[in-house]
Parts: structure tokens; C-alpha cells; sequence
């Protein structure tokens, strides 16, 4: 019996005939899908999706075996991965079995192996020696290792936990000499990270060297000098960031942006019925070509009602 298209969609494959169904109940359980879509002369697409709606599954009891994947894994080849991974790259691993670079990574990643690099016997007694009086990540440079593996590795050969207790001491030093010296070279006189020494400034409300707080002297120099002088040149006179220079202005209600005088806007209108373009406007005025467009353009602003 000769398998029939739908009338309804006639570019529709072929509809399934009697005969090859009762073909599939018979044959999905043991065989494969590519199996069954030459015999059939079917899609494996098809296949699955009429087995689906008939409820079939394959079955092991009848006979049914999966089959091998196209890049198989012999327990002497795992056996060497195991071996070699920690002294042998992923690339030198693939030639030597002779497999791809990106089945070698995704099977060391099954099998939990890791890169991790061994520490030398040797090296104990240093490590000992220089973890109670250097910071990790100065450790981390000196061993080539990360902060992590320095803490694991002092955990593993039984150092203890590194003191971040404060003594009397310390915190005087700190209290008087903090004003006078950076935090790098607190953080190298007391050996601790620099970051604990700016956490512990906080924590007292201490003031460092470097002047966050303006002077009135310096506020009366930005009053006078803030529309006249650039922002380079007002931070090598103050001894201040650009942004502390911005930000101190706009709490003093400054802006740089000027006020366009009667003259200028004449200006500007003959230039433009000249012809003239922006840039070349922007560049007579000394404004920039935003400033320009806007003031020909102003948005329309909304009413609040």
C-alpha cells in the first residue's frame, strides 16, 4: 500500500501507512534510529516523533545496545591522562594519544583533575619563615601562587591562622603616626596588608597626609580663578584631583559652562545666515558645537501641570 501527502498540506512529508507502523512497534524497541530511518526510508526526526506519540521506548531486554560514541576512551588512555595531566600540557596529552585538544579538556574536567601546581619540599622552611612577617598577596608574588593557595597551603602543613587581632601597640603606633605616613609605609613597619591599615583608619576616624578637607585660602583661590584657569590648571595649583576640584565648585554653585551675551548671539545669527557651519561658529565663539546647536535649538522644555 502506497503511503499518501495530506490533501490539507500537500508540502508535508508523507503520511505513515498502516504497514510501517505496525513495522516501527516491532522494530523501535531493538534497533536504532538511524537504522530504522534506512530501513524505512524515514527521517530520524520522523522516527522519534512517531514513536513518541506511540508511546515506544527502546528496550535493553529485547536486545537493544546503544551505539559507541564516536570518540571512545580505552582504559590505558585514561590511565595515562591520570598520569601525565599535573606534568604534561592538554595539547602534549592529544598528541601523544592521539586526541582532539577539546575531548582531552572536557574528560580531564569529568574525571576532576586539575592543574594545580605542586609545591616543592625544598620550599617549606622559606614559606615558614616569611608567612608570619608578609602579606599573602606578597607571598602569592614571591611563590607564584595565588592568595588562596597560599591559605590552603598554610592550613595543609599545620601553620595557624594568621593573628588580624590588633595589640596596644600597634594601634598607638598607628593613632600617632598615621597623619605623618602613607599606608604603604605603615602597612611595611607594622607587616600587615595595606588594606587593613586604611580599614583600621576608619575605623578610629583618623585623618591621612593627604588633604581631603578644603583650607579657606584654597576656596577663595577656586572663587577667583575657577572661570579664568583650566581644570589642569587648577589642580596643579591646589594640589587636587579634577574630580575634587568639580565636585568642591558645584557645592559652591559654579559651573563652567558660560552665559552667551547679547553680542555673541548677534554674532552667531549673522554666521548663521552666512551660511557658516557649527564647527566653524563653535571655533569663533570659543564655545564647543553642542553649546552651539542648543542655543539655535533649544529643547522644548515640558509644563507641569
Amino acid at each position: 500500500m502506497k503511503s499518501t501527502r495530506s490533501k490539507l498540506y500537500p508540502r508535508h512529508a508523507e503520511l505513515w501507512t498502516e504497514f510501517e507502523i505496525q513495522q516501527l512497534k516491532q522494530l523501535y524497541p531493538k534497533y536504532p534510529n538511524k537504522w530504522l530511518s534506512h530501513e524505512l526510508n524515514k527521517s530520524v526526526a520522523s522516527i522519534i516523533q512517531r514513536a513518541r506519540r506511540l508511546g515506544l521506548r527502546k528496550d535493553a531486554k529485547q536486545g537493544y545496545h546503544r551505539p559507541p560514541s564516536r570518540i571512545t576512551w580505552t582504559a590505558e588512555q585514561i590511565a595515562f591522562l591520570r598520569e601525565h595531566y599535573q606534568t604534561m600540557t592538554a595539547a602534549e596529552i592529544a598528541s601523544a594519544i592521539g586526541k582532539p585538544l577539546v575531548t582531552v579538556q572536557r574528560k580531564a574536567n569529568y574525571l576532576g583533575l586539575k592543574k594545580t601546581k605542586l609545591w616543592m619540599p625544598e620550599k617549606e622552611q622559606q614559606f615558614r619563615e616569611l608567612y608570619s612577617n608578609n602579606s599573602l598577596s606578597k607571598l602569592a608574588k614571591k611563590f607564584g601562587r595565588s592568595t588562596g593557595a597560599i591559605r590552603a597551603y598554610a592550613k595543609k602543613i599545620g601553620i595557624p591562622r594568621r593573628n588580624f587581632f590588633w595589640s596596644e601597640k600597634e594601634t598607638e603606633y598607628l593613632r600617632r603616626n598615621y597623619h605623618r605616613m602613607t599606608a604603604a609605609e605603615l602597612a611595611a613597619k607594622l607587616n600587615r596588608p595595606e588594606v587593613s591599615i586604611s580599614r583600621k583608619g576608619r575605623q578610629f576616624g583618623l585623618k591621612s597626609s593627604k588633604k581631603w578637607w578644603w583650607t579657606e585660602k584654597e576656596t577663595q583661590y577656586l572663587k577667583r580663578w575657577y572661570h579664568k584657569k583650566t581644570f589642569k590648571e587648577l589642580t596643579e595649583a591646589l594640589g587636587k584631583s579634577r574630580s575634587a576640584v568639580a565636585r568642591h565648585a558645584k557645592l559652591l554653585g559654579f559651573s563652567k559652562t558660560k552665559r552667551w551675551t547679547k553680542k555673541e548671539f548677534n554674532q552667531l545669527i549673522r554666521l548663521c545666515s552666512k551660511g557658516v557651519t557649527l564647527t566653524e561658529i563653535a571655533r569663533c565663539l570659543s564655545r564647543t558645537p553642542i553649546s552651539v546647536y542648543l542655543k539655535l535649538y533649544p529643547p522644548e522644555r515640558k509644563k507641569v501641570y
